[in-house]
């Protein structure tokens, strides 16, 4: 620690050290534990050993990732940054990979560990609120009807105890359950709640006009025969977190029944509100406190079996009703294909802002189910989504709609389209949006790709698709109202998922120009548009597997700024303007530390120039001792009575380089003197040097003394005062004196003048 001055015949400048003195912080110790722990230590085993396992290491952080990864020359993953949507890699340059998803690949099971995402439908032991039925691993929590005698009605949530909902629990990801509705009213009578969300704190309830029969299940599908006479209820687990809802209208006698002209669902949540999108005809799910829309409910949509798979031109579709097998195999359940008959949904919200409402479609108002051109079975959803705002698809044909994370694609994957299609002239785009973690933050991106699949296109012959950054999505977003298309980032050409000619394949578009604008931006999304070149060719036709797009980074992050920028002899940094500290002509040693979030600091660069002149390239000193580096300064380079100037950055072994020290514009400041001796350096290993944010403190009690050195070339004695008082002297030896019992005159901060 280097001290400034007192007035003395041996300096020539007054300034003052902050010296700290308070309570010493005892460290707390524990003792090291063995490898193992007995699982209970009052208990031995029969025969006197002690039952013991090994105890859990802990996930591997970024610091063991990276060390890992420099071992083994192979990169590692960073298991506690493991997201739903995200992966990252410590890779052995001391850079970062990751991979992020726009949809959930994974969730937390019941054992608290990450797994795959698993939409499998099953049949749970816990039956209570009759809501038994729920995937394996879903992106968010979602329970559907049991139906049969178990089937919830009359409105009411389940009212399964706490010990039964303790056992439903999954780690990280379930929230409290509440009754949804008050006992013995709020809803009418034979309403049956149909599935549950939920999301974000909230539990959103979704429930039928009528009993329910047990479905039928299928994978990710549950079947509800016969709610209505010749109409079945399809419940779809989606990937994207929620779930598909449809009904499915088997022939034209069913048609006509009244109980279709106008369908209404119950929508149920004691900490959510429901208002009305009247642009889209959907529903929006908010949390009342933010404001913040935590599900949705995009446009609802009616259609009939007359499409053609694009993937299957020569099949016909397949439209037999007889058995619940023939239902689920439907070819309009894959969603809107090419020469459907189709039509959005009006709808009404009664209830609106509040967190108890109904949702009507006007299904009549179509025309859909009196049409004698529509091939039966007609299809009428809507889906309640929920967790993510992942994709969406703009659909010209149908401006004010919206096809958010995939509504109406209910086959238990989704795909967004883009390019022209002749047979309904209808054109589309399609986007993605993708989180972005804080860690990126100021980051330098060196590579940055989007990978999609491309599993449809209209022949194998290729056409161009360009790929922009856009404004953010939600689910409002329609064709008439696109976020802005911001910057054009890559083109490419290519056709796959036709034939055995072009097979399904990915493609992966440059985007590096937009993720080092979100990076430089600390932004916590990113959002991405695909378009064709021309969006009147047909041959432009293309689906993408949205659940697979994924932006791959590689990343590093730039050393942090060097700190405690000093000057031996002449202490701790000045800038300029002025002319600094004043020191003697004597050789100078320049001074920092830093420290790197990537743990791959290089080296410090130091410049140091005579003021008037023009800063050189500078000295990189790669020989560091925890992060601090020192530069000698020779005094024969030195000039009486000039001022220079001086600072400092840090560099990493990629090349990244941080901000210069000191902040602000001006450099540090030194003017020589060659008539003074050298300022004192003052050291000591109990009274330390006071910090800005207040947290170095003395290692000795107040009233316990303490040694302190002086050290300066030259210097035959040195003058010394607490806060410029009583001064005392102390003979120096070959320019060095220890006081050996300094006492402060109070605890807290005080300056020390020497």
């Amino acid at each position: 620690m280097t001290a400034p001055r007192l007035l003395s015949p041996f300096v020539r400048t007054r300034t003052r050290l902050l010296c700290t003195l308070g309570l010493l912080l005892a460290a707390l110790t524990a003792s090291l534990l063995p490898w193992w722990q007995p699982e209970d230590s009052t208990r031995t085993r029969q025969g006197g050993t002690v039952d013991a396992r090994p105890a859990a290491t802990g996930l591997r952080d970024e610091a063991a990732a990276l060390a890992e990864a420099r071992r083994s020359g192979k990169q590692v993953l960073v298991e506690t940054a493991t997201t739903a949507t995200s992966l990252t890699w410590a890779l052995p340059s001391g850079q970062w990979r990751t991979r992020i998803h726009a949809v959930p690949q994974r969730a937390r099971n019941a054992q608290g560990t990450w797994a795959a995402i698993d939409t499998r439908l099953e049949r749970t032991g816990n039956t209570a609120g009759g809501l038994g039925i729920r995937p394996v691993n879903a992106p968010v929590p979602v329970r559907f009807s049991n139906g049969g005698s178990n089937g919830r009605s009359n409105g009411r949530s389940n009212g399964d105890s706490d010990g039964a909902r303790q056992d439903e629990r999954r780690a990280e990801r379930s929230q409290s359950r509440v009754r949804l509705t008050a006992e013995g009213g709020g809803a009418p009578a034979g309403e049956t709640v149909l599935a549950e969300l939920e999301i974000a704190g909230h539990t959103v309830a979704y429930a039928w006009p009528g009993p329910l029969p047990e479905p039928v299940l299928d994978g990710p599908r549950a079947l509800y025969p016969e709610v209505l006479p010749g109409v079945d209820l399809l419940l779809v687990a989606r990937e994207e977190g929620g779930f598909g809802q449809l009904l499915i209208v088997k022939t034209r006698e069913a048609a006509a029944q009244e109980a279709l002209s106008t369908l209404t669902y119950g929508l149920r949540s004691q900490t959510a509100v429901f208002r009305h999108d009247g642009t889209t005809g959907g529903v929006q799910v908010l949390d009342p406190g933010s404001g913040e829309e935590i599900a949705s409910i995009p446009t609802p949509f009616a259609w009939d079996s007359s499409g053609q798979d694009p993937e299957a031109p020569e099949t016909a579709p397949r439209t037999a009703v007889a058995t619940a097998s023939d239902v689920l195999a439907l070819s309009g359940l894959s969603g809107i294909e090419p020469g459907a008959h189709r039509s959005p949904l009006p709808t009404r919200l009664e209830g609106e802002g509040t967190g108890s409402a109904r949702l009507s479609l006007e299904v009549a108002a179509t025309g859909l189910l009196t049409d004698q051109d529509v091939r039966f079975p007609v299809f009428l959803d809507p889906t309640l989504t929920g967790g993510w705002q992942a994709w969406t698809t703009a659909y010209k044909p149908y401006p004010n709609t919206s096809f958010y994370n995939g509504t109406n694609f209910n086959s238990g994957t989704s795909d967004a389209r883009v390019g022209y299609e002749s047979d309904t002239k209808g054109t589309a785009r399609s986007f993605w949006r993708l989180g972005y973690s804080s860690s990126l933050s100021g980051a330098d991106i060196t590579s940055a790709k989007f990978k999609v699949l491309n599993n449809h296109s209209w022949s194998c012959t290729t056409r161009e698709f360009q790929l922009w950054l856009t404004g953010a999505i939600s689910s409002g977003t329609t064709w008439a109202k696109q976020p802005a298309w911001t910057t054009l980032q890559d083109k490419l050409s290519f056709a796959h998922g036709w034939s055995s000619a072009c097979a399904d394949d990915y493609v992966m578009f440059d985007v590096r120009k937009a993720a080092q604008v979100g990076a430089d931006s600390g932004w916590s999304s990113i959002t991405l548009g695909m378009q064709a070149t021309n969006e009147s060719d047909t041959q432009t036709w293309r689906k993408f597997r949205a659940t697979d797009a994924a932006l791959e980074m590689v990343y590093n992050r730039k050393p942090n700024e060097p700190t405690g920028g000093t000057t031996s002899p002449g202490g701790a940094c000045v800038p300029g303007p002025g002319a600094g500290r004043a020191v003697a002509r004597t050789n100078i040693v320049l001074s920092a530390t830093a420290t790197d979030p990537d743990g791959n600091l290089k080296g410090l660069r130091f410049r140091f120039w005579k003021n008037g002149g023009t800063a050189p390239a500078g000295t990189l000193v790669t020989s560091l001792s925890s992060g601090k580096a020192t530069l000698t300064i020779p005094s024969t380079s030195l000039e009486d009575k000039a001022t220079y100037s001086w600072d400092v950055r840090a560099e990493d072994t990629t090349g990244a380089v941080s901000s210069y020290f000191p902040p602000g514009a001006e450099p540090c400041r030194i003017t020589v003197d060659a008539s003074a001796p050298p300022a004192p350096d003052v050291t000591s290993p109990v009274f330390k040097e006071a910090t800005p944010d207040g947290a170095t403190w003395a290692t000795a009690k107040f009233g316990q003394p303490g040694p302190i050195t002086f050290t300066a070339a030259g210097a035959a004695k040195f003058s010394y005062a607490f806060e410029g008082l009583n001064a005392k002297e102390v003979k120096a030896t070959s320019g060095t004196a220890t006081v050996t019992d300094l006492k402060p005159p109070h605890s807290g901060p005080t300056y020390l003048h020497v």
